[in-house]
């Protein structure tokens, strides 16, 4: 499949990439540097910033309030917003007539936990046998540093498309996707989005919806000693109601073939218990325990629908354990996301495969992916067309996370390319 891009143009565009490969690694060093942790990610941001302001890509700071996310009603919400908090935006003007193009992708990063178990501190680039390390380095700062210099490969190589380019790097899509609303509410509607999560050979065409849920469970305090007689753990019960509630996951899979393009055999929902807390003394019945889990969302499956079968699942197990006088309290203290499923769109998801098959011997195979992603917002209610592509990561949210090196560049040609023939070569290249 062809880029449709003139040879000689194309041959240019990827030799800047290769060119400025160096300065796009020490870039990616210094984001993954900054520690972009939720409600953290001004020092990345400003790194950001900077380098955009370098490469004359128009930079600004977008301020992510309220008052602009609740423009957007029908996308559903269960966080505030942090105070201070804000995307960085960049632009490359077209000289008209063509289509435009959104590069989008998130700085925020998952806590590197157990540090003590990484090789080096979390937040200390190196690089390994053509790997970077680092939390953040793959999930998906080593994306943004493609979509960046992707768009100064086209700057150094002389090329002037017809339709803009807006670059988008935005906060919080590990836990609320308050950036990428923000994008969305703020308008500027573009004909497709590229979002360059670490996707290496896959094109998903769908995705799962996520939900953060937490319990709290209540029991009766007492003296260890005299616990069967009045104390109830509220910790052991606690492990009987995820037992039950996880349950919900086979449930919702055995249903995927009701929600195309999903089929019986890709059960893409996943349960996973993510974070849990109780008592207060090694002697003493705990008197509460809290837990928090995130669930997959089938696309298309309604978000009310399933947090009514997750609070009756609680319900039961509860009154099975007799805690009649302090039932759980279920709560939503984070995501909520529904799926998202591609439309057609042949002509968006051709012209990235052809970037691709121009710089890699790998198949794209097209996938129902069980993550979420901010797709979601500019699929769902900005009615964008919106796919995910980019480098080869492992261990994301895991100990030693990286990026591999030459996927990166890759990926960054790829994207080039992509926007190349996408936006349109204004005809002065003629």
């Amino acid at each position: 499949m062809s880029t449709g891009l003139d040879q000689e143009i194309e041959s240019r565009i990827l030799a800047e990439v290769d060119k400025a490969f160096d300065a796009q690694v020490e870039f990616l060093s210094n984001l993954v540097r900054e520690p972009s942790l939720w409600g953290k990610e001004q020092g990345a941001q400003e790194v950001m910033y900077a380098n955009l302001a370098e490469a004359n890509l128009n930079p600004m700071r977008q301020q992510v309030t309220e008052e602009l996310l609740n423009s957007v009603p029908e996308a559903p919400r269960t966080a505030a917003v942090v105070e201070g908090s804000y995307n960085v935006l960049g632009h490359k003007a077209g000289s008209g007539g063509g289509r435009s193009l959104v590069l989008n992708g998130h700085i925020d990063v998952v806590p590197a936990e157990t540090s003590d178990r990484w090789t080096r501190a979390p937040f200390d680039p190196y690089v390994k046998d053509g790997w970077l390390y680092g939390r953040g380095s793959g999930d998906m700062k080593a994306g943004l540093a493609a979509n960046v210099y992707a768009v100064r490969a086209l700057n150094k190589a002389g090329v002037s498309l017809q339709g803009d380019i807006r670059l988008q790097s935005v906060i919080e899509e590990e836990c609320t996707g308050h950036g990428a609303l923000a994008c969305v509410a703020a308008g500027g509607k573009a004909d497709a989005v590229l979002i360059s999560e670490p996707a290496h050979g896959y094109l998903p065409l769908a995705q799962v919806g996520i939900m953060w849920v937490g319990v709290q469970v209540d029991g009766i305090p007492a003296h260890a000693g005299a616990m069967l007689e009045t104390g109830h753990n509220a910790i052991e019960a606690a492990y009987k109601i995820w037992d039950r509630v996880k349950l919900l996951k086979d449930r919702w899979n055995a249903r995927s073939a009701e929600y195309p393009p999903l089929t019986a055999e890709i059960n893409p929902v996943n349960f996973v218990i993510g974070t849990i807390n109780g008592g207060d003394w090694p002697s003493s019945v705990p008197s509460r325990c809290n837990f928090e889990f995130r669930c997959g969302v089938l696309p298309g499956q309604s978000l009310e629908d399933a947090k009514l079968e997750i609070e009756r699942e609680v319900a039961k197990a509860a009154e099975e354990l007799g805690l009649t006088d302090t039932p759980p309290v279920v709560s939503y203290p984070g995501l909520m996301a529904e799926g998202y499923v591609l439309q057609p769109c042949d002509d968006f998801r051709d012209c990235l495969i052809a970037a691709h098959e121009q710089t890699s011997e790998i198949p794209l195979q097209p996938i129902v992916s069980p993550a979420g992603s901010d797709c979601r917002f500019f699929g769902n209610y900005a009615k964008t067309p919106a796919l995910m592509y980019g480098p080869k990561a492992q261990r994301i949210h895991g100990i030693d996370e990286c990026v591999e090196l030459e996927s990166l560049r890759q990926v960054t040609k790829a994207i080039a390319l992509f926007a190349a023939s996408w936006c349109g070569i204004d005809k002065g290249e003629d």
